[in-house]
């Protein structure tokens, strides 16, 4: 309820204040929006519905056993199946460059269409191998097959929190926080993480015949899919956790539980 009055009370204060529209046809709009957003948010009220109902939360779901196969696979192991995307680490910033222009690394996606999106990721450590910046789409592309089966629901993307780190920054990591690792499979371009407290629901677009108004519901669109996200991360915790077992039990990748990050530590095996 606090939202609507919010979301409301911009919106009035847009339109009053858009010197081309005639005070009549003012009031006539906030009548018909305020309608028509009251039945937007019933809308993802209702998707919402739809993901509590059919997911147990993370409490639930998650057990001494399925949080131990998710820490199986550690440090070494990690490092050792990096070495196979590249045999030595990328040191820093200008052969993250010169990599990328002999294509021997791969520009993470950032359009509205990738399944992931970056959180706290610098521009230019957007990058994995070849290999791992597929296995990403995999895990994306599994993680919604894994929804879908549950009910129909709507795309959810992951947040990415870490990609390629080269050496020279995983140093200046140790600064900052003991736990990361002297030698790390990020630095091979082979490796990720997820952070699994933060997700994006991607809400269905409304479309009115007034562009103006269009631009104001993307807003609210945009804005309600972080919220239904954080909303929903119990459950969403719980599919992406099954997502990364299944993937691991394939061989197609490692995956570490790392909980005082808050986060997936995955690497993406290259001969699977």
């Amino acid at each position: 309820m606090k939202f609507k009055v919010l979301i409301l009370f911009i919106i009035c204060g847009i339109l009053a204040g858009g010197f081309w529209y005639h005070k009549k046809l003012v009031n006539k709009n906030l009548l018909n929006l305020s309608s028509e957003i009251n039945a937007y948010i019933d809308e993802i009220y209702s998707l919402e519905r739809k993901f509590i109902e059919n997911i147990p939360i993370y409490e639930d779901f998650a057990n001494t056993q399925k949080e131990k196969d998710l820490r199986k696979y550690l440090l070494q192991d990690h490092i050792k199946a990096s070495k196979k995307h590249n045999e030595k680490p990328v040191q820093d910033e200008k052969q993250i460059e010169q990599m990328a222009k002999e294509n021997k690394l791969t520009a993470l996606r950032n359009d509205p269409e990738a399944l992931y999106y970056f959180y706290n990721v610098p521009l230019n450590y957007r990058y994995l191998s070849d290999k791992a910046a597929e296995g990403l789409e995999i895990v994306t592309e599994r993680f919604q097959e894994n929804l879908k089966k549950k009910a129909e629901l709507p795309p959810v993307k992951i947040a990415v929190s870490s990609a390629l780190r080269p050496v020279n920054y995983q140093n200046s990591l140790r600064d900052l926080n003991s736990n990361a690792s002297f030698i790390s499979s990020h630095s091979f371009a082979a490796s990720f993480d997820i952070f699994y407290d933060d997700f994006y629901v991607v809400l269905p677009e409304k479309k009115t015949d007034d562009i103006n108004i269009n631009k104001i519901f993307e807003k609210i669109r945009t804005r309600f899919g972080f919220i239904t996200g954080d909303a929903l991360r119990r459950q969403l915790k719980t599919t992406l956790m099954e997502t990364l077992i299944e993937l691991q039990r394939e061989g197609i990748l490692y995956a570490i539980l790392e909980k005082t990050q808050r986060c997936y530590h995955v690497t993406i095996l290259k001969d699977k």
